[in-house]
């Protein structure tokens, strides 16, 4: 029996014992053993949440069972939400960003944005 391994962020463990053709998984016995060579279960066949995908039998008796190996998810911080600096300067404004001033900065006789992109 090849057991395919398929990670998958899950907090439950998984337990698994294999005997012959049976697999054990967290308590609930899953048997291959009446599957012929060649052939092929799919996934919406077998009862258990824990196979992944389509298990198939070779013209050699080989049993390939795709499973899910739990980790568990890491917790989102809040370090992990913000934009990385190489992603950040392709969002950045090509443009010169606007001042903003205050009312004793105002003066209406001064054009401000002309004055911040001109450099002066």
């Amino acid at each position: 029996m090849t057991i395919v391994l398929h990670p998958q962020g899950r907090n439950e463990p998984l337990g698994l014992t294999k005997a012959g053709d049976e697999l054990t998984l967290n308590g609930e016995a899953v048997d291959f053993a009446v599957l012929p060579d060649g052939a092929t279960l799919p996934a919406d066949a077998i009862s258990s949440d824990w196979i992944t995908g389509k298990v198939e039998r070779g013209e050699a008796g080989e049993l390939i069972v795709p499973l899910a190996l739990p980790h568990p998810r890491p917790p989102v911080s809040r370090s992990r939400l913000r934009m990385c600096p190489t992603a950040r300067s392709r969002y950045r404004s090509t443009t010169t960003p606007q001042r903003s001033l205050s009312h004793e900065q105002y003066r209406p006789d001064q054009d401000h944005h002309r004055r911040g992109q001109d450099g002066g």
